[in-house]
């Protein structure tokens, strides 16, 4: 078995070992609040998708990415499943909803397009204090959104009942990590590394992060 295992390894490392681009600073994991990495990959998955918004959980996020070369092996270490794209329509009220079912068992969303202050005190179904755009302005609650996420979310996993019954459904033939590749080539084509620190996209008010919260 060890020896299959090297074989294997041997057999990877040229893929693995492709320089995708750059990483200006690391990208870190958070528990109970943004996530630089999880910045990245809504960024992608919404820009790759054309939506409004962008949703990833948390715990579909399992490796920071260094500073310095971004590899195919270190985007694969951040994103080991092979999740797809999959967008679908929500209104403002059921955006926030999503948010508040995940915070039903402490799971932090990491977001792009929007921005969030949630209070883990607070009631259930309370604790997302506000929703506003990347510009500052309320989410409407009628307003129809289009919503990027993975098609594990769409079908309601995590907690995320709500995404289940999105209107205009529809699955892209995307893995979530081919859109982060994608994204990582984009700028280092345009002579530009990744470049991310946190942009208050999340704000967490209340009592200290408890352990293992965001997971």
């Amino acid at each position: 078995m060890q020896a299959r295992v090297e074989r294997w390894n041997a057999a990877v490392a040229p893929i693995a070992e492709q320089k995708l681009g750059t990483n200006a600073h690391p990208l870190r994991l958070a528990r109970g609040g943004e996530s630089t990495v999880g910045d990245f990959v809504c960024d992608a998955i919404r820009d790759a998708a054309g939506a409004d918004i962008a949703m990833q959980n948390s715990g579909g996020l399992r490796a920071e990415l260094p500073e310095g070369p971004v590899t195919k092996g270190a985007v694969y270490e951040v994103m080991p499943f092979d999740n797809t794209v999959f967008t679908l329509d929500l209104t403002g009220a059921e955006v926030k909803l999503a948010l508040e079912q995940a915070l039903k068992s402490g799971r932090v969303t990491q977001v792009s397009g929007i921005r969030y202050i949630y209070d883990p005190d607070a009631p259930a179904l309370g604790r997302v204090q506000s929703v506003t755009t990347a510009d500052g302005k309320p989410l409407d609650d009628q307003k129809l959104y289009r919503v990027a996420v993975n098609d594990f979310m769409a079908t309601g996993g995590d907690e995320y009942a709500v995404l289940s019954g999105g209107k205009n459904r529809k699955a892209l033939d995307l893995l979530v990590r081919e859109v982060m590749e994608q994204r990582v080539r984009k700028l280092s084509q345009e002579g530009k590394p990744l470049d991310y620190r946190p942009a208050g996209r999340i704000e967490r008010i209340g009592a200290a992060v408890p352990a293992g919260a965001g997971k």
